[in-house]
Order: structure tokens, then C-alpha cells, then sequence
């Protein structure tokens, strides 16, 4: 009985409307249904979202009460609404105050973006309607949550955007089709490396055009290396590599990886370590965690096929230490031949 309630049951919504919200004084009801955006309250949001300045002790206040609200830290600085009551306070703001939901979410959104928490500012400058705000802000973001294999927020992220927005922007469809494919759905890649391809001469200057045309290329050769296809790898990434002094470091770490796997995989060991060895670099001085995941990877395989079982092992070591700072790398398919290397030390 208790798992069936809902926001929106009757007896539920009676109850909360009747008994709990027709108790409070009409600032209290104001407050509560104007930060019921939020998933998560402090007194400081809370200020910037109703342009107050008591927050802090009207959260104290409705604590106090038992009012649904429920500590999140042990120093209560932040609080969440009981879901029920959340769920109530939201419809009683869509049926009180509809014009003044969008300008909450963007105040919420400023707010949160200027704080540091990126991903709670773009979901509300998305329930703002301002796509605009929301793509520049994944655009900040992508890569420090990809890095850390937080992909199913990234394409979140971009799922809440209009399809069309995604599509449009050469940008937007790089990030899309590089996350889908290191999420193991590289099928569905293709279609946004296309659209990025086709879009890329609408961008705003020569270095987002460079970005874009490096990305494809990289992604296109990580396409490439799932299938086994080296030849294909040499043929597509090569060409690029040559313009190295152009390419963006971010996407230079990606190529230089997948053409070292593919010398590896072709029998040019040697070849493949020093490849390998400039990409950990590569990735390192741009902070691409995924990429030196990889070519630490492989580059310890090629130093042991070499011989060189210390240099393999302190490729491996990299690894393990770069999982105990990232945790959520250990999900990421690129770290698995850190065990096949361990396996055979």
C-alpha cells in the first residue's frame, strides 16, 4: 500500500494540501512550492532561486516542523523534499504560478553553473526551455565527466536536449557519437559522426571546424579498431596524424593511441610502443583519462612482447593508480588488458 502512493493520489494529495500545506503561512507555502524545483536545497540556492535572503532560516524553520524536509550532510546544509511532498509542492507551483516555473529553473541554473555543479545546471537550464545555455554548458562539461566514465550522464544530458539541437551543431554530435561509442553502443555512432562531418563547415571558426575534423577522425578510428580493422586504421587516422601540429590535443591522444594498437596488432612492436609511449604523453598533458587508460594498456603489452616485463609492469601500476583516483574507470573496456598483461606477469 505504502509503495503504491504517488504524488498525485488523491487520498495522498488531500492529505498533504489539507492538513500540512494549509497549515503554513502564505511565505512559507510561497518558499516551499518555488524551491520544489529542486532536487537538492541549500539556504544560498534557495536565496537565488526566490530572491530572498532568510533561506537559511526558513529551512531551519520547516526542519523544525517535520515539514518532509530531510538532511542530506550531517552539518544540514543541504536538504531534500520527501518525494511526496515534492511531488505536491510541483503541482501546486504548475497550478499557482505556471509563467514563473522557467524563470526558476534559470535562476537555479545560473546558481548551480557558477557554484561548480555542472550537471545539476544543465538538466535546469534544460527545464528552463534555454537550450542555448544548457549545449554550452555540456560543451564545458563533457569531458570531465567522460573522463570519468560518467557516460550515462553525458548522453542524459543530451537526451533532455531538443533532437534536432543535437543534430544541428557539429559539435553536440561529436560529443554524442564518442560517448555512445565508448557506452559499447558504437552502432548508433555513426549516424552523429555523419551529421558532424556534414555540419562541420557551419562552425563559428577555423579551430572549432579543426576540433570537429579531428574528432570524427579519431572516433571513426576507434569505430575502426572494434571491428579488428587495421588496415582501415592506417588508412583513415594516418592522413590526420600528419597535420599533428593541428590537431587538438584531446583528439590527438585517441589517434595516436588507435594507430599504435594497429601497429601492435600488425606486428610492429617496437613501432607500437613508441606510438603508444607519445599517446600516454598525449593524454596526460590534456587529461584524457580514458585514452591513457588505453594506450597504457596496450603499451604494456607491447613491453612485455618485448621483453621489457618492468616497463610493462609500471605501465600496469599507472593504471591501477589512475582507477583509485577515477573508481568508475574499472567499468571502462580499455582497462581489461591491464588484466591480461597482470595475468601474464
Amino acid at each position: 500500500f505504502v509503495e503504491s502512493f504517488a504524488g498525485d493520489d488523491r487520498a495522498v494529495v488531500d492529505y498533504l494540501s489539507e492538513e500540512v500545506l494549509a497549515a503554513q503561512p502564505l511565505d512559507v507555502r510561497a518558499f516551499l512550492r518555488r524551491t520544489s524545483i529542486l532536487e537538492r536545497l541549500s539556504a544560498s540556492l534557495c536565496d537565488a532561486v526566490t530572491e530572498a535572503t532568510q533561506s537559511a532560516d526558513v529551512l531551519e524553520s520547516i526542519a523544525r516542523s517535520n515539514l518532509f524536509l530531510l538532511p542530506l550532510d550531517t552539518r544540514r546544509e543541504w536538504y531534500r523534499y520527501h518525494h511526496l511532498f515534492g511531488d505536491l509542492l510541483r503541482r501546486e507551483l504548475e497550478s499557482a504560478e505556471p509563467e514563473l516555473v522557467p524563470v526558476l529553473h534559470r535562476r537555479a541554473a545560473d546558481w548551480l553553473r557558477d557554484a561548480g555543479f555542472p550537471s545539476e545546471a544543465i538538466r535546469h537550464a534544460t527545464a528552463a526551455g534555454d537550450e542555448p545555455t544548457a549545449a554550452a554548458l555540456i560543451l564545458d562539461s563533457w569531458r570531465a565527466f567522460r573522463d570519468q566514465h560518467l557516460l550515462e550522464t553525458v548522453l542524459s544530458w543530451l537526451g533532455g536536449l531538443a533532437p534536432g539541437r543535437v543534430l544541428d551543431d557539429p559539435r553536440l554530435c561529436l560529443v554524442m557519437a564518442s560517448t555512445l561509442i565508448e557506452s559499447g553502443r558504437a552502432a548508433e555512432a555513426g549516424e552523429y559522426l555523419d551529421a558532424a562531418e556534414r555540419r562541420a563547415p557551419t562552425c563559428a571558426d577555423d579551430g572549432e571546424r579543426a576540433w570537429v575534423s579531428a574528432g570524427v577522425a579519431a572516433n571513426r578510428g576507434v569505430l575502426l579498431y572494434l571491428e579488428g580493422d587495421v588496415a582501415g586504421i592506417r588508412a583513415e587516422v594516418g592522413p590526420m596524424l600528419t597535420r599533428e601540429q593541428q590537431v587538438d590535443p584531446y583528439w590527438q591522444s585517441v589517434l595516436l593511441t588507435v594507430v599504435g594498437t594497429a601497429q601492435f596488432l600488425a606486428g610492429r612492436t617496437r613501432d607500437a610502443a613508441d606510438t603508444l609511449e607519445r599517446a600516454a604523453h598525449a593524454s596526460v598533458e590534456c587529461g584524457h583519462a580514458l585514452a591513457l587508460t588505453h594506450s597504457l594498456g596496450w603499451r604494456a603489452a607491447a613491453r612485455l612482447e618485448l621483453g621489457e616485463r618492468n616497463a610493462a609492469a609500471a605501465c600496469v601500476a599507472e593504471v591501477e593508480a589512475l582507477i583509485d583516483r577515477y573508481p568508475n574507470l574499472r567499468a571502462y573496456y580499455g582497462t581489461a588488458l591491464i588484466d591480461v598483461v597482470r595475468g601474464r606477469l
